[in-house]
């Protein structure tokens, strides 16, 4: 039973979902990715293995982006609500944030929900 405002679902980690974040002029890079390990449509957990940019809880970023295979790309800004360190498959230890999308627009709900929608559909396939 989950205890949430909304109801999440695990990404899959063969072809992860990658959260494209834009970064300030300055960086290197125009951009950092990180891979989603769940999602809902309150939010998402993401695992922050970029030595780029920190998940410090109260981070906002703008405009990031996220392909929903069959979906679409949804464009939204970002909080960060917490982090902790978790120890992956490899014996690697990384930060697990977790992100709350800002005021996102109905659209972007909507693409959301059919997203876990038919992620679901597949679980029970397979």
């Amino acid at each position: 039973m989950q205890r949430r405002d909304f109801f999440r679902i695990t990404t899959p980690s063969v072809k992860p979902l990658i959260c494209i974040i834009p970064l300030p002029e300055g960086y290197k890079s125009k951009t950092a990715e990180v891979v989603l390990l769940d999602i809902s449509c309150g939010g998402i957990a993401v695992i922050d293995q970029h030595p780029i940019i920190s998940f410090d809880p109260g981070t906002i970023f703008k405009n990031c982006q996220i392909t929903l295979p069959e979906i679409g790309t949804i464009k939204t800004d970002i909080q960060v609500k917490n982090t902790y360190e978790v120890k992956l498959h490899n014996e690697v230890t990384c930060k697990r944030a977790g992100c709350k999308f800002i005021k996102p627009p109905t659209r972007i709900t909507a693409m959301i929900q059919r997203y876990i929608v038919r992620l679901e559909q597949k679980h029970r396939v397979d």
